[in-house]
């Protein structure tokens, strides 16, 4: 009989999985895009001559407020603004120039990190921080909002700890809220504090579309900047400088489709060029000539679906925490801007065509409708096949 061997087995360790709780490693490339905005500075900046002389001012006057708010309509650059003001008044080298206006020296090494998105004392306060809060339940919740721990975590904490790296500069560090709007009643109030006692030397600037959805109490504590879309000359020379700098390849044709749809916000035509957003047209061009040829375009809801649930997709699988459904409510609202910037090209051409004319203006005044109709749960694809057959009837827009 064989002898019967017992053959000795080695237990395996058990493998540490990570927790969906843990929280991220806030160096990380998501971090990092989460974190950065693209530094331009003040002399750099395309428009916006009103809200800068504001700025220029104040740094002039020797009395920098610790509380801002730039308002006005999203993507046109506000948030680049307040990251060059940043540039002003944390860089020790900041002077007055022969041409009387105070600015920094270029290569300065505030200047250096700044562009090279290193400086320690500009700090982006935004939704996506809630992937890296402490807060289990906040880095798990969809982002929606600027969450009071993020606050209470990103801004508030470290703006009680003074910054080393302050020197002779006019301010030792500067905190940009992204989206301000966002910020719901507990997380505006547990800021007022910082607003009624400021730390020494901290800025805040608040970034927001929605000023009125802003506490009184907040507006009235800060000195306001109100900033308005670019001019056709000024997105054009955005546009070139854009497109020569990154080198990325924009067909003729699309270019004018793209500023269109941009409508003077150069965030809005970076965010078309980077998501695709732009070729949309290849799909509503034809459906708003069928419409106000007074032909109804057969199907256009489920193509109008298709293309905003393709990009939510895409929106919530590139940002980790994104949520689809503000995704897909964010798309809408492009769809109609681009719809919008169709029939206003098609209202141009049709100005001696009075029935074309007319389909346009009613056309135009109908996607107020359908925004509502989708804002009350009406889905989609319903809301605009309803768009489109009653814009190609020449069907007025309800009151």
């Amino acid at each position: 009989m064989a002898k019967r061997t017992t053959k000795k087995t080695t237990a395996k360790k058990p493998t540490k999985k990570r927790s969906m709780d843990a929280k991220p490693n806030a160096g990380d490339a998501a971090a990092a895009q989460a974190l950065s905005i693209d530094y331009v500075p003040m002399d750099r900046i395309i428009g916006h001559e009103r809200a800068i002389e504001t700025i220029d001012a104040a740094i002039a006057s020797g009395r920098l407020h610790h509380a801002w708010i730039f308002s006005g309509p999203s993507g046109i650059g506000k948030c680049t603004v307040a990251h060059a003001m940043a540039g002003v008044v944390l860089d020790p080298t900041t002077a007055a120039g022969l041409d009387g206006r105070i600015r920094p020296e270029q290569e300065s090494d505030t200047q250096e990190k700044l562009r090279a998105g290193m400086c320690p004392d500009v700090h982006l306060v935004r939704k996506e921080l809630a992937r890296f809060c402490s807060e289990p339940s906040v880095r798990s919740s969809k982002q929606q909002n600027i969450a009071v721990d993020v606050v209470r975590e990103f801004l508030l904490a470290p703006a009680q700890i003074r910054s080393a790296h302050a020197g002779s500069a006019m301010a030792s560090s500067v905190y940009i809220i992204d989206e301000a709007e966002l910020l719901q009643a507990p997380s505006q109030n547990a800021m007022l504090k910082l607003l009624e006692e400021p730390a020494p030397g901290v800025v805040l600037i608040l970034v927001t579309s929605r000023e009125d959805r802003l506490l009184p109490t907040i507006r009235s504590r800060c000195q306001r900047v109100a900033f308005s879309s670019l001019t056709d000359s000024q997105m054009n020379e955005w546009k070139d400088r854009f497109l020569n700098e990154t080198g990325t390849p924009i067909a003729m044709t699309e270019r004018q489709t793209l500023l269109d749809f941009a409508h003077g916000a150069p965030g809005l035509a970076k965010l078309a060029i980077e998501t695709g957003l732009h070729n949309w047209v290849d799909t509503i061009e034809p459906v708003v000539k069928q419409i106000v040829s007074g032909i109804t375009p057969i199907g256009f809801g489920n193509e109008a679906w298709s293309l905003i649930d393709d990009w939510a997709k895409s929106w919530e699988k590139s940002h980790a925490g994104a949520s689809k459904d503000a995704a897909n409510k964010q798309a809408f609202v492009y769809l109609l801007q681009i719809i919008g910037s169709q029939l206003s090209r098609m209202l141009t051409r049709s100005i001696d065509q009075h029935d074309a004319r007319e389909r346009c203006l009613g056309a135009i005044e109908l996607l107020d409708e359908a925004q509502r109709q989708v804002a009350s749960n009406v889905q989609i694809p319903l809301a605009m096949d309803t768009w489109a057959a009653k814009a190609a009837a020449g069907t007025l827009a309800a009151v």
